[in-house]
């Protein structure tokens, strides 16, 4: 009787232990994805203060030459904005030989998320 009290006791705490491990790979691995998206947030929004803000406004409400960017991640998908970013349309420049393809990618993953 005692025996299977010790056998039952020692398989909880190896689940118990593996139950643990996961969790804090879990915690790593989202406290890795959460600097990732804030070091891509930083890059995006360096290009935008460098590149964007004259025409699209500090804001991104828009100015004189650009328009308005606050809500453009319910208009257009984050490969749309890319395109326009890298082809340039209407008015707007073609960014493509500016700046590279992560950069683009970058600020239109950052744009998209603007809702």
């Amino acid at each position: 009787m005692y025996k299977g009290y010790v056998v039952m006791l020692c398989a909880f705490l190896f689940i118990a232990v593996l139950s643990a491990c996961g969790s804090e790979a879990a915690v790593a691995h989202d406290e890795a994805d959460d600097q990732l998206h804030m070091t891509n947030n930083d890059t995006a929004e360096t290009l935008y203060k460098n590149q964007c803000l004259s025409c699209h406004g500090v804001e991104l409400e828009g100015g004189r030459s650009g328009p308005g960017l606050q809500h453009i991640g319910s208009t257009m998908t984050e490969e749309q904005i890319a395109a326009i970013i890298a082809n340039g349309k209407g008015g707007m420049p073609a960014f493509g030989r500016r700046l590279s393809e992560s950069e683009i990618q970058s600020l239109a993953k950052w744009l998209s998320e603007h809702h």
